[in-house]
């Protein structure tokens, strides 16, 4: 008679890493005895080493009915109950081994991991304060403990949980991440930057820790750094779709569209449907100048993602480019976005002021994430530095996380300067409140970083839109937009507004730029100019640009935007313009120039062509600054008479243009005749005038404050 191998025989092999004579052993034992618990639970554990999980979770399954007494053995089957993807399963295990065994550390905090899994952050973190009682100096604890207090919204927790993981743990390279990434979001970007480069110090090969990197060096701008950091996580881990996805807007805004393609696409191939993937293609394809396949991935987009928020206003943002879609089909997908995500969120009973005094200093918010060098910062500094401190006490609510001298500006120019960026939409609601703000000012629109969800809240008794969105913002609880007759003329763009139209006794815009080089004669042939993004350039535009061309045999065109550094694109743009019989050596192209040579390149520039139906705003002021008139065409909503509004208030209507034919013309006549504007005609006019712009201003803000306080009874 043979004897039944010993489990203790068995255990030693298995210990010592000799798995096949383990298992021979065991499987001798259950030969003998099939319904041995501590063999089936040990087999089951080696099968699962060797990643047979089918059988691992047969055998321990077996094993927890042959002793269902055994809180391990339901560890053990949680854990691989788990690994097959069953977390439900796996928190019934769990459960029923802390029944068994109360205090189980083992139980415990793998019931912490189950029910993260399962979304169930809060029972989660309960499980690890409970664990962290047990075993305070375990790193993981407090680790797993900060993931569990992030979801909820405790991110200071969150914060205090990682650092003492890195504090038990140094080189706790999960843990430095972590706490990167509450760096990144909710503290100090730069401090974030140093904690991704210490976890990959102490392990270079750390996939995240670079692809995390790469996206808090792209927030910050720094996106040359940026791409070499993703490109080292692909490296690592190539199939990543959201690196991928990340690396794109990254290669982009460096001028490298092509790339950009490319890496989206590869992102499309691992992840079809993947949000990041599609938001960053709309973003791509906008700036190769490719409108409707931006259009297009946008709105696959926000029918497959309808609760993004951000991407739903990108989408909004992308309509205006297309000189197909009307107005009314525009202004109706803004009521869309409103009724999807801000109506939710407006306040069953509106904040009132606290003082109903009509002559009062008014306390005026300003909201925005353009609060630095951007096209936004040349019309809101004018109107800062003029305000009148015995009317107007204001307040900026900073949303940039990149930050220059133009900030620094900005906050002398503040009387209360409100850092923003990490802030919740309803924290910043409530510091408004706090602020006890009268008028709060939305300057972004639709645009990128805009904090429309805190409009819908209604912090504020009066909310106002003005500036960095060319149309409604569709939302109820803003209730005034800033505009002007030209560009919206009376009863002419009602229908398009959700807000009530406030229309300035002049000009909508103060343009004040930082700098005025020197104007110089351009040297060769007359030169047409147009410097918008690719985005506002369409086919029916090329066909006019085309007719101009042709009408001023000798004269040529001058683009420039971030995409042209791409040859494929020149190549498109040739061979448009090809088609309809104007030869490419009639076309140059210049790419994305720094911010001290963008006013440069107008001395290359006789006369600017306007985009439609999209207008230029900065880059019209900016040739009229530099001594070239623009010829702009006359549409029917803001977006496309911003140039209209420019001009007139410039004392250069002559050249608005009110059809397809008569812009063609004017430009034409341009040719013949050379440059007939000047700098001083701008300087002059009451487009550059701040102090009557801000007075324009704040008698508006104290018109509508009136009419406020009287509606309150």
């Amino acid at each position: 008679m043979i004897a039944t191998p010993s489990l203790e025989a068995a255990v030693e092999h298995h210990r010592a890493g000799r798995l096949a004579e383990a298992r021979r052993l065991y499987q001798a034992i259950l030969s003998a005895n099939p319904d041995q618990p501590d063999a089936l639970h040990l087999l089951g554990l080696l099968c699962q080493q060797s990643g047979d999980l089918s059988n691992a979770l047969e055998l321990i399954d077996k094993a927890t009915q042959a002793a269902p007494e055994q809180p391990l053995f339901h560890v053990s089957l949680g854990a691989i109950q788990e690994a097959v993807g069953n977390p439900e399963g796996a928190v019934l295990s769990y459960q029923r081994a802390l029944h068994l065994k109360p205090g189980y550390f083992e139980a415990l905090f793998s019931l912490g991991n189950a029910l993260a899994a399962l979304g169930r952050h809060a029972e989660a973190r309960d499980c690890f304060l409970q664990a962290r009682l047990l075993r305070p100096d375990l790193p993981s604890v407090w680790l797993n403990l900060g993931n569990a207090y992030r979801p909820l919204g405790e991110t200071q927790l969150a914060l205090e949980c990682y650092q003492e993981a890195v504090r038990l743990k140094p080189d706790y390279v999960e843990a430095l991440n972590n706490l990167a990434l509450m760096e990144q979001f909710h503290g100090d970007p730069l401090k974030a930057i140093e904690l991704y480069r210490r976890a990959i110090s102490h392990r270079p090969d750390y996939y995240q820790a670079h692809a995390n990197l790469g996206g808090v060096l792209h927030l910050l701008g720094r996106d040359t750094e940026a791409v070499a950091s993703y490109r080292q996580a692909l490296v690592l881990h190539p199939n990543s779709a959201e690196t991928w996805a990340n690396l794109a807007p990254s290669l982009a805004d460096l001028g490298l569209l092509d790339e950009a393609l490319n890496a989206c696409r590869k992102s499309i191939h691992l992840a079809p449907d993947a949000r990041l993937t599609l938001a960053n293609l709309t973003y791509v394809h906008l700036l190769r100048g490719e409108t409707e396949e931006a259009i297009q991935a946008a709105r696959r987009l926000i029918t497959l993602h309808p609760e993004r928020v951000t991407d739903h206003s990108n989408y909004l943002l992308a309509l205006h480019y297309s000189p197909s879609i009307p107005p009314e089909t525009i202004f109706a997908e803004h009521r869309a976005w409103n009724e999807r995500h801000a109506l939710p969120l407006r306040p069953s009973r509106p904040k009132r002021p606290s003082v109903k005094d009509a002559g009062r200093r008014l306390r005026i918010g300003y909201v925005s994430a353009d609060f630095r060098r951007h096209s936004v910062a040349f019309f809101l500094r004018p109107l800062l530095a003029a305000h009148d401190r015995r009317e107007v006490e204001v307040f900026c609510y900073a949303d940039n996380l990149k930050r220059d001298d133009f900030t620094a500006e900005f906050r002398l120019l503040s009387d209360h300067w409100r850092d923003s960026s990490r802030l919740t939409d309803e924290e910043l609601a409530d510091q408004i409140r706090r602020d006890e703000i009268d008028i709060l000012v939305d300057l972004a629109g639709h645009t990128s970083g805009n904090r429309l969800l805190v409009f819908a809240r209604k912090p504020a008794p009066l909310q106002i839109t003005w500036l960095g969105y060319p149309n409604t913002t569709g939302l109820d609880t803003i209730d005034y937009r800033i505009t002007d007759s030209w560009a919206d003329p009376p009863g002419q763009t009602e229908p398009h507004h959700s807000e009530r139209l406030l229309r300035l006794p002049k000009t909508f815009l103060c343009y004040g730029p930082d700098s005025a080089p020197p104007l110089q004669t351009p040297q060769g042939p007359f030169t047409f100019g147009c410097f918008n993004n690719l985005a506002k350039i369409n086919e029916p535009l090329i066909d006019l640009w085309a007719r101009i061309l042709i009408a001023a045999p000798g004269s040529r065109l001058l683009l420039k935007g971030k995409g042209l550094r791409e040859q494929s694109i020149r190549d498109r743009y040739s061979k448009a313009f090809e088609e309809r019989s104007v030869d490419s050596s009639r076309l140059a192209f210049l790419p994305y120039l720094p911010d001290h040579e963008r006013l440069m390149v107008y001395n290359q520039v006789d006369v600017a062509l306007d985009t439609f139906p999209y207008h230029g705003t900065t880059t019209t002021c900016d040739a009229l600054l530099m001594g070239v008139p623009v010829v702009t065409l006359a549409g029917r909503t803001h977006v496309s008479r911003v140039g209209v509004s420019l001009l007139e208030q410039s004392g250069l209507g002559e050249w608005v243009a009110k059809t397809p034919d008569e812009y063609v013309a004017l430009a034409v006549r341009a040719a013949g005749r050379g440059r007939a504007a000047t700098r001083q005609t701008l300087l002059g006019s009451s487009l550059t005038d701040n102090t009557g712009f801000a007075s324009d201003m704040e008698r508006a803000y104290r018109e509508i404050w009136k009419t406020f306080l009287s509606s309150c009874g």
